[in-house]
């Protein structure tokens, strides 16, 4: 099986944490680290999204919930890898960093600190 993620360099400056949040599996929405009940601020490096059997979408808030401003969005059409590197330093998230992941079987993996 060939890696999905195969011609894809995502290098950061910083320590870099990585998410994976998938739907059908772990839930279709999650805080980068898993942490929704305390505002803390974030920085997003960046995002890759794997579609599976049709498009997929990933929405990257500055929230602890669907609700917040939209720091990054990124689609994949089916059975295909879309990738984002946020600049320099990141995008600075002040409250935390959302992500919602639809499509079937689709898999979202945010890069951030």
């Amino acid at each position: 099986m060939v890696s999905p993620f195969k011609g894809i360099d995502m290098t950061f400056q910083t320590d870099a944490k990585v998410t994976n949040i998938a739907t059908g599996a772990t839930g279709t929405s999650a805080t980068s680290d898993g942490q929704a009940t305390n505002a803390h601020p974030q920085r997003l490096l960046g995002l890759s999204l794997t579609a599976g059997s049709n498009t997929a979408t990933a929405v990257v808030q500055d929230a602890n919930s669907a609700s917040g401003a939209v720091l990054a969005r990124l689609s994949a059409v089916a059975n295909t890898t879309a990738s984002f590197v946020a600049p320099h330093d990141g995008i600075k998230a002040s409250t935390n960093l959302f992500v919602t992941v639809t499509g079937t079987a689709s898999n979202a993996l945010v890069y951030w600190n």
